[in-house]
């Protein structure tokens, strides 16, 4: 079906397009070799700075922590760096498993037309893409923000730090961009300075919107294709095919229906192979995720300052990718469940005792959901985004106390 081929090309060209950026895509993107090699340079470079980013990170948060500086300057830099840690997991995850070849299954499926549902299946692929884009545009709008917020607050501050030494001979340190051990005397070489923040900011930004938006797009398509299966169970049999019609029919609907439990199994086996792959990222995102909030959100002050800004960025940042994970994960398990109930809304009693039984033993299948789980524990849902977020808010009253 025509509908199909455009869902993929789309769900394909946001991930590619994101892929190229993070320096994931190792696959040639043009027949002129010298680009292609010019790619992978910025494939490796990309993955280098990455894990170098968080490195410098963690070595300044231990040097912070050593000669006891501020405890807001040492909470802001904790956030950063666990939101990092979480796009190291992510990044480290898709290198091991080898992402791509979960691309390649995309690439590949959805060949078979159908020749019914159609307008439904075209409604369900149209309101998924919205979703995404919607959702990977307020992602990526709250994490540019929140590197922009940060950014300028960190050069005026800093800037006001260096007239200050300069006019009284001090020598006052500024803890207002990203805290990373920078080699020189950061008021001394103040350009310098300013150039490495923009240069990590970049990393930090396209790495964590890459490695974010590769994750849900996927566990997008997995959710549309279960509910693309649904519409397709339900309406297998059309209206008009009577408890009358020939053997010949009712085996053609037979035959149609083993069809379509194979792409069921085949759907199955692609989300139980992908959560194995990332049910750790989830863990992950699961464990930091109110630690962050709860710990960023304590710099909130009373009164409205230009730090809250970036604060409130920050909070939107972590609560817009808590969403589209979890809501994302409850799809895949709601979906999951919804064709049990197809099967039961289609006319199946106009079937033949075979494809009875085939139906009972789908219906029975679908008794227990298709889960993304978080590591060894129990599933991702919309409910565990509620308890991230509760957790938040006591680790917050607790520590206002």
């Amino acid at each position: 079906m025509e509908a199909n081929k455009n869902l993929n090309k789309k769900l394909i060209s946001w991930i590619r397009i994101i892929m190229i950026i993070t320096g994931y895509w190792d696959r040639p993107i043009s027949s002129i070799k010298f680009i292609n090699s010019c790619l992978h340079v910025y494939s490796v470079g990309m993955r280098a700075s990455c894990f170098l980013f968080w490195i410098f990170l963690t070595t300044e948060l231990i040097r912070l922590i050593i000669f006891d500086y501020p405890e807001e300057v040492i909470v802001s830099s904790v956030a950063i760096v666990v939101t990092q840690l979480r796009v190291i997991t992510r990044s480290w995850t898709y290198l091991k498993h080898n992402t791509l070849d979960i691309f390649s299954q995309i690439l590949d499926g959805d060949q078979e037309k159908w020749v019914y549902g159609e307008r439904e299946i075209e409604e369900v692929y149209r309101r998924k893409t919205t979703f995404l884009n919607i959702g990977a545009a307020v992602f990526i709008f709250a994490d540019a923000m929140t590197v922009i917020s940060l950014d300028i607050i960190g050069v005026m501050g800093t800037l006001r730090i260096h007239s200050h030494n300069l006019a009284t001979n001090d020598t006052l340190e500024s803890h207002l961009m990203l805290q990373l051990i920078f080699p020189l005397n950061n008021m001394a070489h103040i350009k310098a300075y300013f150039l490495s923040e923009m240069f990590w900011s970049w990393i930090g930004f396209t790495q964590n919107v890459g490695t974010e938006l590769i994750y849900v797009t996927i566990l997008v398509y997995a959710a549309t294709k279960l509910e693309i299966l649904k519409v397709k169970f339900r309406s297998f049999v059309q209206d008009d095919f009577e408890l009358c019609s020939s053997n010949d029919k009712v085996q053609e609907k037979t035959d149609l229906l083993k069809n379509l439990i194979r792409e069921h199994q085949s759907v199955i086996l692609f989300i139980t192979q992908f959560n194995e792959k990332v049910k750790y990222i989830t863990m992950v995102e699961f464990i930091f995720s109110s630690l962050d909030l709860a710990s960023v959100s304590m710099n909130l002050s009373n009164d409205v300052t230009m730090e809250d800004g970036w604060v409130f960025f920050y909070c939107l940042l972590m609560v817009t990718q808590l969403f589209l994970i979890g809501w994302n994960c409850n799809e895949i398990k709601i979906q999951s469940e919804n064709i049990g109930i197809a099967l039961y809304q289609s006319k199946w009693y106009v079937l033949n005792q075979e494809a009875k039984q085939m139906l009972l033993c789908v219906i029975t299948s679908t008794k227990r959901p298709l889960l993304m789980t978080i590591g060894p524990f129990g599933p991702m849902t919309t409910d565990s985004c509620v308890l991230i977020l509760k957790a938040a808010y006591s680790y917050i009253n607790i520590m206002k106390k």
